[in-house]
């Protein structure tokens, strides 16, 4: 068995694998707590959206039941793409952290200058190494270390818009904003490149209500947070993640983040 932060795998006969979600949660690349059903509730969302955009790309799951998908084996590709469509974040490898610090070229994206906290721009895609540290890349790097070919490269790129702009309009019918999220691919053992690990869910993507990003937005105001940010808000709030120890979470703040999960998922799929 592989142990992931929040995941574990096991290798299965027939070129598959099983992948428990667990009730592990995750921020600033820690294990910070366990909050009670959250595998099974990333599970369902993410076996809910692998078949919403299947007809945009095929993914590696087969099946799912409870906190296990059943999977199709894959070659790993060692790169997370992140798609943004906002200036925001709350880690110092986010989009807003560098911008504020003065960046203007984030992994290969020129950004203006004199844009907001919280500002919609154009989509784009911030690429990262695989790594503990989230280390950002961008297209032509990806190309220079010959990690893919620019036929590959392309598709993806391609492909991460389309499911992008699939998921946020689905999301903006249900007056929610797809913020930003995270996708990952593999090739299958025909080398075909397929989406793979999970999508869209609380824990891998950035969610806020439509209304009440319109008004925080207008007043200088955060807008509320429907995925993890809520529970990364309270670690920033009591400590530096980078350099101190997480204290323990304590049992409303878990509440409070499983309840705002629940509700996202049930805005969602109902």
């Amino acid at each position: 068995m592989i142990k992931g932060k929040v995941r574990n795998i096991k290798y299965l006969n027939n070129n598959q694998i099983s992948i428990i979600t667990t009730d592990r949660q995750s921020a600033f690349n820690k294990h910070i707590c366990d909050i009670k059903n959250k595998g099974k509730l990333q599970t369902s969302l993410t076996s809910f959206w692998f078949e919403k955009t299947k007809h945009i790309i095929d993914n590696h799951m087969i099946s799912s039941e409870d906190n296990i998908l059943i999977a199709k084996k894959c070659n790993v590709i060692p790169i997370e793409f992140v798609i943004r469509n906002y200036l925001t974040g709350t880690t110092e490898t986010s989009i807003w952290h560098n911008y504020e610090n003065g960046v203007r070229l984030f992994c290969g994206n020129l950004l203006p200058d004199n844009l907001r906290k919280n500002q919609e721009i154009d989509i784009i895609i911030t690429p990262t190494h695989k790594s503990e540290t989230d280390e950002s890349t961008s297209y032509n790097e990806i190309i220079d270390l010959k990690i893919l070919n620019k036929v590959e490269l392309d598709f993806i790129y391609s492909k991460c818009i389309e499911l992008f702009k699939f998921v946020s309009n689905f999301c903006k019918n249900k007056n929610i904003i797809l913020v930003d999220t995270k996708l990952e691919f593999g090739k299958d053992h025909n080398n075909n490149i397929i989406l793979i690990d999970e999508c869209f869910t609380f824990d891998s993507s950035r969610f806020w209500y439509l209304d009440n990003y319109n008004y925080c937005f207008k007043n200088n105001l955060e807008p509320k947070s429907i995925d993890k940010d809520i529970i990364r808000k309270y670690i920033n709030s009591n400590c530096n993640p980078y350099k101190d120890d997480i204290p323990n979470i304590p049992e409303n703040i878990k509440l409070d983040t499983f309840n705002t999960y629940l509700n996202l998922y049930n805005l969602l799929i109902n």
